[in-house]
């Protein structure tokens, strides 16, 4: 009898069946689903902000071009100045909230690969390299915490001429 249940987990095994946990999952591409539909909507925000800057650098440029016509509050432009600045802010906010939605799709991407004991091809087109999640993090992170830093903790991971050219 021993001998038979050992030949049935070797079969499960060999045939995939305890391979993936199904449940697991489900759960997984439904989180999935979520977070890809969180970065649509994140998605939607970044090309209404970039229509709103491009208005709003066209009134700042107007302004400044014709005065006696858009430049109502006698200001010198500078109210027009501030819609841009405050659009070109909304916008960035948008674009780094889209970077941080599309970061929690790859990780739920990755989570569904391992629960659902799938590999998933690539999707980029020739010429194209891997996309590093570990250098696409510290790129982000470049400009607000000091490169030192950021090189230590790459290199916690990786050489230190591979962090160079991540962080280059």
């Amino acid at each position: 009898m021993r001998r038979l249940g050992e030949g049935i987990a070797v079969l499960l095994v060999a045939t995939g069946v305890l391979a993936a946990d199904w449940s697991s999952c489900h759960d997984d591409l439904d989180t999935l689903r979520r977070r890809a539909s969180d970065a649509s909507d994140a998605a939607e925000q970044v090309a209404q902000a970039a229509d709103e800057l491009d208005t709003k650098r066209r009134e700042w440029e107007d302004c400044r071009t014709f005065p006696g016509v858009y430049d109502l509050l006698g200001d010198g432009c500078q109210s027009q100045r501030l819609d841009y600045e405050s659009a070109r802010n909304e916008y960035e906010s948008s674009k780094s909230t889209l970077e941080s939605n599309l970061d929690d799709v790859d990780s739920a991407q990755r989570s569904v690969s391992v629960s659902c004991d799938y590999a998933f091809g690539s999707a980029m087109g020739p010429g194209r390299r891997p996309v590093d999640s570990l250098c696409r993090l510290l790129q982000r992170y470049k400009g607000r915490v000091p490169s030192a830093s950021l090189m230590e903790t790459c290199k916690k991971s990786r050489s230190e001429q591979d962090c160079k050219k991540c962080l280059e």
